[in-house]
């Protein structure tokens, strides 16, 4: 009984701190030092494994961003793509009209059984691309 239930507390400050760091896509990593400031003795490895276990269930995006070597998380399960800045190496969200579906268009331009995406666009933010 013991376990279980600090499983479900680590869990929980898991995607507490996803939500805290949502604008940054962030990290395992990052994730980690977060939950720490409430749970320290938390290892990564645990971080890892729950963060793992909610994107297989689908209670998170995990995106592998070209060139990163490690894997970025999303709280937002809703249909929408991202940006990430080449300068900075900022993740963010990036919404396509809802007339526009990336999905529906494979489906038409294809013969596969398409069922989902994952698109980032690269470039440079608004901010480093006035610098």
């Amino acid at each position: 009984m013991i376990m279980k239930k600090r499983l479900t507390v680590q869990k929980e400050e898991i995607r507490r701190a996803l939500e805290a760091l949502s604008s940054v896509h962030p990290t395992a990593g990052m994730v980690c030092e977060k939950v720490k400031e409430k749970i320290p003795g938390i290892s990564l490895g645990t971080v890892y494994r729950n963060l793992k276990k909610m994107a297989e269930s689908h209670e998170i995006l995990q995106l592998d961003v070209e060139g990163e070597g490690m894997s970025r998380y999303c709280v937002n399960t809703h249909s929408h793509e991202h940006f990430k800045c080449l300068s900075c190496g900022r993740l963010m969200d990036i919404h396509l009209p809802p007339t526009f579906d990336v999905d529906e268009a494979g489906r038409l331009l294809s013969e596969h059984k398409i069922y989902f995406h994952r698109l980032i666009f690269y470039g440079l933010c608004k901010d480093c691309h006035k610098r």
